[in-house]
């Protein structure tokens, strides 16, 4: 069985610093079965999965406005047989592969962004969508927003949960690792304090000064020094509008700034951390860092709010805020928190256990799996 795997092209494969479609896509791509020849395409370069074998290649000219072009004419060249060409997260891509290929061919959708920008005519995303045999997406609240757009394509439309790697993403087990988190609290100057973890791009939507009001209001002042928050993120420049909003709320917070963080680096910051929180202010498909997060031991804080819900579970593997626009209501949770470190095990263990029976990367490469046996027949 052939597959080909189109990346939006934007940057390389890991272990380079990749964006999330490629870090998901070389996730899938790495466990999908051995009767799977599966391409993957990204930023010049194909990684090629043939009988249960990997290997890389270049492709120099697959970069900007070429990317798409060189990826087909690539995958032209290798055809030796029926193939599904899977298209991640750019619809209007489908129509110029539809012309090039009578293969089956999938839509995998992270997210509404491409099918919701106002540049896009309705009439042009309704005439790309249709021409995609299947329609992946990674949560039911994508597929609902989908379909009630799109009534027309809900019959082929399909929802496989994202993975978390677990040979990666899991807690302290080793002496070294046990090791690694000490160290790292202790040059963090965080030994003795509860870290709450913040992953994720800092821009005003992904809702970090929430949080930073939140810690400033928290009422007791014993509690209020005894937290400290970590940002994995680059922070933006100080004198944007939000980056002024953020040194303006740090004040008084005690915060560690650790800008960009590399992936192969993120176990290691999830393991020395003891809250992870993930306060978005606006849709998110899904929501992949509360898995690594939970998949590490993090109990996790979140808003209640679209696909969020579905990778957190409320009061079991977290906590999830209803009214997470407002800092009084972060701060109570997060006081909730510290005050019950029976609460933060319990949490803790149930969050690793969950991760582990429903988002290891067999379960979605199977499923996809079936999915191109499906087109195939």
């Amino acid at each position: 069985m052939r597959v080909a795997l189109i990346a939006p092209g934007l940057a390389p494969l890991p272990p380079a610093p990749a964006t999330s479609v490629e870090i998901y896509l070389y996730d899938l791509w790495r466990h999908l079965p051995a009767r799977v020849d599966a391409s993957l395409y990204a930023r010049q370069q194909v990684a090629i999965l043939q009988h249960g074998s990997r290997s890389r290649a270049l492709l120099s000219s697959a970069r900007g406005t070429h990317y798409l072009s060189t990826v087909l004419r690539h995958i032209l060249s290798q055809k030796l047989g029926r193939t599904v060409i899977q298209v991640d997260n750019r619809p209007l891509s489908l129509p110029l592969v539809r012309r090039q290929f009578a293969d089956p061919l999938l839509l995998n959708l992270h997210s509404m962004t491409f099918v919701d920008s106002l540049a896009t005519a309705r009439v042009r995303m309704t005439s790309a969508l249709s021409v995609a045999d299947r329609i992946v997406v990674n949560s039911a609240y994508v597929a609902n927003r989908l379909t009630d757009s799109f009534a027309a394509q809900s019959s082929r439309v399909r929802v496989i949960y994202p993975g978390v790697d677990a040979s990666a993403f899991h807690p302290s087990r080793t002496a070294a690792e046990f090791a690694a988190r000490r160290a790292l609290r202790m040059r963090l100057q965080s030994n003795g304090r509860t870290v709450i973890l913040f992953v994720g791009r800092v821009v005003q939507r992904k809702g970090l000064h929430i949080v930073l009001e939140a810690l400033r209001q928290i009422r007791r002042q014993s509690v209020q020094n005894a937290v400290v928050l970590w940002v994995a993120g680059k922070r933006p420049d100080a004198a944007s509008p939000y980056g002024k909003l953020l040194t303006q709320l740090a004040r008084g917070v005690r915060v560690h700034w650790l800008g960009y963080v590399l992936r192969s680096d993120l176990p290691d910051l999830y393991r020395a951390a003891d809250l992870f929180v993930c306060p978005s202010q606006k849709p998110e498909a899904f929501g992949l860092v509360n898995l690594e997060a939970q998949a590490s031991g993090l109990p996790v804080v979140a808003s209640q709010a679209w696909g969020i819900r579905e990778s957190v579970q409320n009061r079991k593997t977290g906590l999830l805020v209803p009214d997470f626009a407002s800092s009084e209501a972060w701060a109570t949770m997060i006081e909730e928190l510290y005050q019950d470190r029976d609460q933060q095990r319990e949490l803790s263990a149930k969050a690793v256990k969950w991760t582990q029976e429903n988002f290891s990367w067999q379960g979605p490469a199977r499923r996809f799996t079936q999915a191109y046996e499906d087109l195939l027949r």
